[in-house]
């Protein structure tokens, strides 16, 4: 691990010499200082540092605080006294890049091939992204100023990114002084403790609105490095742990909430099911049926176990390519298999529920499974297989004939079958959003009850129809929603491609403000552009181009 991570740092290094920038590690009192040196690096920081525009280069998250592992996306902020136009053409001469405005959010995900040749299987799938922010006034390197009435007039993107440097300084800061070293060294293994957990019972997948790494780090961080913790007796990370759990993680009837010191919410985009899983696998540490260990144990199947034990039924998706070059492939399984699977695990019927597990559980022969558990709300949990076959059967076809350059098969299993044909977890998933909503504690066996607006909002709107080939185009869908009685009083937004980044995520739009520009004007938006419609009250996709969903009736 350490020589996976000194080869990014190095590769960051490199980077750095070739934007003429000075990378700041916060860790000055640990051995990942010296990883952080690349030989080059540090000559020019020596020599260069007041030359020119100032360009400082900080890393976030869990790469600064050391506890970084691979296919944990690394994101940089660059504070920089350039314009940003001006910043983002430094860059693209710094990677031989072709120019282009800057990127959306001020936020570029660095091609891999640029940094390291080797660095891509280092980082497993995941991405290294750097963030843009001016260098604030008076800003003197050390501290990083808090928000202040000179920082009113950045934007929201720019006080944000400034944000994630400034939270990365104060999370470090903890390891500097007499006998903080210990006990920062006491966070991060508390912080690989709980974070094995979360990822052995599969509540760790942000492309699925479950945990993120992020949220992990400062939910552990606002535990162990509180000032009534540090002023009180050591302790051992596994207490710590278990302490953490025994809290239910700070899950309450209001959802959860992790703060980072600067006040950001990092779970905010945990959605509801994944509040649901979360919910689940703290109750399995309570169910008599899995004995309680200590943490120091980990890791173990339990969580794999527990996710079969509670549903009678389950789904895998199977996904296999063979007409995609290699960057397609790629994008193909890292990011649109996974949205096809979370929007599969909407579209059932809302008498069932359907509980993703986020990690593929078999790669082999070109072919990636996932596996969605499926269980009723009724008091037995009961599930009519035959119907859920029947389901998956309409679904593969509806997918394949949107995806003809890749087979999609969706197979439906009682548990005992499925307990036989995989024993065992696979390997992780590489690895943003939904508003966060209730979680509610449940029993072995059942699904938690949805929310009482979610359930009435279901029973009140028209049943969700089964996968078709017939596909309304984007202006029919339109037209539906608009006009049909059955839509009438429910608010819904546009989801579209912007034509300067073809590639990055998509642009929101409410559906009262869409068709209110001209064709002459220069922020038209054609329909051709449209990929989603998605029901607001909840974040459902009810229209999508891509997955060729149509959930708006007939």
């Amino acid at each position: 691990m350490a020589d996976d991570l000194a080869q990014i740092v190095t590769a960051i290094g490199k980077f750095s010499v070739a934007l003429h920038s000075s990378y700041e590690s916060f860790l000055t009192q640990t051995n990942y200082r010296n990883q952080q040196r690349h030989t080059e690096h540090e000559n020019y920081e020596e020599s260069s540092r007041h030359r020119g525009p100032r360009r400082l280069l900080y890393p976030t998250g869990t790469f600064a605080a050391a506890v970084w592992q691979p296919g944990d996306d690394v994101r940089l902020v660059c504070m920089s006294d350039d314009r940003k136009d001006l910043f983002w053409e430094i860059v693209a001469e710094a990677l031989d890049l072709d120019a282009s405005p800057a990127p959306e959010k001020d936020t570029l995900a660095l091609p891999l091939h640029k940094l390291e040749p080797d660095i891509r299987h280092i980082v497993n799938g995941a991405k290294i992204y750097l963030h843009w922010c001016p260098v604030p006034e008076g800003y003197d390197r050390n501290p990083i100023p808090p928000y202040t009435s000179t920082l009113a007039r950045r934007t929201e993107i720019e006080r944000l990114h400034l944000a994630m440097a400034r939270d990365a300084q104060i999370l470090t800061a903890h390891s500097e002084g007499d006998g903080s070293l210990e006990i920062f060294d006491v966070f991060r293994k508390t912080y690989l403790l709980v974070r094995s957990w979360v990822e052995n019972h599969g509540i760790l997948g942000p492309r699925f609105g479950f945990l993120n790494v992020d949220t992990v780090l400062w939910l552990v961080a606002n535990h162990c490095l509180h000032p009534a913790k540090i002023s009180g007796r050591s302790r051992e990370p596994e207490e710590y742990a278990d302490d953490l759990f025994d809290r239910d993680l700070g899950i309450n009837r209001e959802g959860l909430v992790v703060h980072t010191a600067t006040g950001y919410n990092m779970a905010k985009f945990t959605t509801r099911e994944g509040l649901w899983a979360v919910g689940e696998a703290l109750e399995s540490r309570r169910d008599r049926t899995f004995e309680r260990s200590k943490l120091r144990d980990l890791p173990d199947p339990r969580g794999y176990e527990v996710f079969l034990e509670r549903y009678p039924c389950f789904v895998t998706v199977n996904f296999q390519c063979w007409d995609l070059s290699g960057h397609k492939r790629r994008r193909f399984t890292d990011e649109t298999t996974p949205e096809l699977v979370k929007q599969l695990a909407t579209m059932f019927p809302y008498w069932y529920a359907a509980r993703i597990w986020p990690n593929v559980i078999t790669q082999a022969g070109g072919v990636w499974t996932y596996v969605l558990g499926i269980t009723g709300w009724g008091p037995a949990g009961k599930v009519d297989e035959r119907a859920v076959a029947e389901w998956a059967v309409s679904a593969a076809q509806s997918l394949t004939s949107v995806f003809p350059e890749a087979a999609i098969t969706l197979e439906a299993y009682p548990r005992n079958e499925f307990r036989r044909l995989h024993p065992t977890p696979g390997m992780k998933s590489t690895t943003v959003s939904d508003d966060q909503q209730n979680v509610s504690e449940s029993a072995p066996g059942r699904a938690p009850p949805p929310p009482a607006s979610t359930r009435n909002a279901e029973i009140t709107h028209p049943d969700i129809p089964k996968p078709c080939s017939k596909f309304r185009p984007a202006s029919k869908a339109l037209a539906r929603v608009r006009h049909d009685p059955r839509h009438a009083g429910i608010d819904y937004e546009v989801g579209y491609q912007d034509r300067f980044d073809q590639e990055g995520d998509l642009k929101w739009l409410s559906l009262d403000n869409w068709g209110d520009k001209q064709t002459e004007d220069e922020d038209f938006i054609p329909e051709h552009r449209i990929r989603q419609l998605k029901r607001t009250f909840d974040g459902k996709i009810v229209w999508c181009r891509a997955g060729r969903i149509d959930l708006l009736g007939g």
